[in-house]
């Protein structure tokens, strides 16, 4: 178990590695460093070879993702400070720019609700993305589990999915299997963020 653990802990070291050195991470990093550097969003973007909508995608996905990552450059402090003065008070004119702290926008007041909005409940959608999944089997066993499905007033894909369920539920992994299992699973998971 010892052997197969490291090869497995190694996988995932590699993974990791992968992602730190894929040019579109380098890329990210330089960027970062540009703006924590104190130059513009366009100057950054524009240093590495990269277009405005490239730039605008990699704050979002870092903001979603690994907001750590922003910290000291000028896109974290775009969400703590408005870019514009806030109206109705007066600027001194004796006040020089430089000496002036940043303001705050005001909090916004809770709009009214009818009582119907009151009484709506929102649910989130919770819908699972699906994908197609499927196995060989002998044609007549396909027929006749389709021909079952559709009795039953369901399809092929929901009586396989219960039936992979059910059978997961009643054997349950080995210690050594929830394991490998469960590094397999943050590799795949790893791989889907670098997407």
């Amino acid at each position: 178990m010892g052997k197969l653990n490291m090869d497995l802990l190694k996988g995932v070291e590699d993974q990791e590695n992968v992602i730190e050195n894929s040019k579109a991470y380098q890329d990210e990093e330089k960027f970062l460093d540009l703006l924590r550097q104190g130059k513009n969003r366009k100057e950054a973007y524009e240093a590495i070879g990269r277009e405005t909508t490239w730039a605008s995608k990699t704050i979002k996905k870092i903001r979603e993702t690994a907001p750590d990552r922003l910290k000291g450059t000028s896109e974290e402090i775009k969400e703590e400070v408005p870019t514009e003065p806030i109206e109705n008070e007066p600027q001194s004119q004796n006040t020089p720019q430089a000496a002036q702290e940043p303001q705050t926008a005001p909090e916004p007041s809770q709009p009214i609700k009818t009582p119907e909005e009151e009484n709506l409940v929102y649910v989130a959608n919770t819908k699972p993305q699906k994908q197609s999944f499927s196995f060989r089997a002998e044609q007549t066993k396909i027929e006749s589990w389709k021909l079952y499905a559709e009795t039953i007033g369901g399809d092929v894909g929901t009586l396989w999915t219960a039936a992979i369920d059910e059978y997961i539920a009643n054997h349950k992994l080995t210690e050594e299997q929830q394991v490998i299992y469960d590094l397999k699973k943050k590799v795949a998971e790893m791989q889907r963020k670098q997407k």
